[in-house]
């Protein structure tokens, strides 16, 4: 159970990170 609830939870942040990463790495590059 926990490291299930760990692996899912470290997706869900690497999921974050990216949508976050590439949110504003576009706005960096093409702003």
């Amino acid at each position: 159970l926990v490291r299930k609830n760990s692996k899912s939870g470290m997706d869900l942040v690497a999921h974050y990170q990216i949508a976050y990463f590439t949110r504003y790495s576009r706005n960096h590059i093409w702003n």
